[in-house]
């Protein structure tokens, strides 16, 4: 598997499980649409993210457009070390 995907499985996962609220997200869905996409539950994704991948999220990819969709996290994840 790509690293890419790879990334995007852990986004998903996680987004499932602080977003979720039972239902399945896929990699297009709109978070900041979801009612359970607040400003608490992103930094909680941002702390599980750099712990599951090992990595740090700099501060200037913690903007709205970054969270926009699982596919948008992985993809700026990309970039971060």
């Amino acid at each position: 598997m790509a690293e890419q995907e790879q990334r995007l499985v852990v986004v998903l996962e996680l987004v499932n499980e602080i977003m979720g609220g039972g239902r399945s997200l896929t990699p297009s869905t709109r978070l900041l649409e979801l009612p359970s996409c607040t400003s608490l539950t992103i930094a909680s994704l941002v702390e599980r993210l750099e712990d599951r991948l090992q990595l740090e999220i700099a501060p200037e990819l913690i903007v709205p457009e970054t969270f926009a969709t699982p596919l948008t996290i992985a993809t700026a994840l990309g970039g971060a070390r």
